[in-house]
């Protein structure tokens, strides 16, 4: 090749050196933070002078895959400072993006048990009541509501009536004072274990430093209370 033909090869590296851009000067200039790899390439930029053009930098999950070692260079060799990243390496940057993952699904999790609401045995029998935002907003009106009757304060509850409510799957009726105590009474220790439970298995996550150990998490776990 001749020498009027050369393209320069660079490297930008961040804070922990990974290298997170490889470029030919033949389609970029390079910073001063750029470091020159070769100074004899080709028009496409090479991690090595036989090396394929362009080679991605990235891993599927966006982790870099080489690091920049300046010890490892020489002047006649510069691209010796590019180092491929050991797995564990690879593995440990992409802990965070894992975890939070992991995060997103338990709390999916963690919504659709308590939408999914509880049954509860009344006087008429087993019914199930979700515990979706709304149903959550409509239960603490109605027991508001109840609570200021008992007290014997302005409420649109009737004691004598009960409170209007309903049961998944069946319309609006009145249901006693005892009825409706029992299916808030239900409900709010439901809804406050879930809250608990998810912020537990949270933690544990938090602490969690391999793959596997996050992928093994599920909702519903046994979670220790350290």
């Amino acid at each position: 090749m001749d020498e009027q033909f050369f393209n320069r090869h660079y490297v930008s590296i961040n804070e922990q050196s990974h290298i997170v851009s490889g470029f030919s000067d033949a389609f970029q200039q390079p910073c001063e933070t750029d470091i020159l790899t070769n100074d004899k390439g080709g028009r496409h930029f090479r991690l090595s002078p036989d090396g394929e053009d362009s080679p991605p930098l990235f891993n599927n999950d966006g982790i870099p895959l080489y690091k920049w070692d300046a010890s490892a260079s020489c002047e006649n060799e510069p691209w010796l400072g590019i180092v491929t990243r050991t797995e564990n390496d690879v593995e440990i940057d992409l802990i965070p993006s894992l975890r939070q993952l992991k995060v997103n699904e338990i709390d999916r999790a963690r919504e659709a048990v308590i939408n999914a609401g509880v049954s509860v045995s009344t006087s008429r029998g087993e019914f199930n009541f979700s515990l979706t935002d709304r149903d959550q907003m409509n239960l603490d009106a109605s027991f508001g509501a109840l609570t200021r009757a008992q007290a014997g304060m302005p409420s649109p509850v009737d004691l004598n009536t009960g409170v209007f409510y309903h049961a998944d799957g069946h319309p609006h009726e009145f249901w006693s004072c005892d009825d409706f105590e029992k299916i808030c009474f239900t409900a709010y220790p439901f809804i406050t274990e879930h809250i608990v439970y998810y912020k537990k298995l949270r933690r544990h996550i938090e602490s969690l430093t391999t793959r596997a150990e996050i992928e093994a998490v599920h909702y519903g776990m046994e979670v220790s209370s350290s």
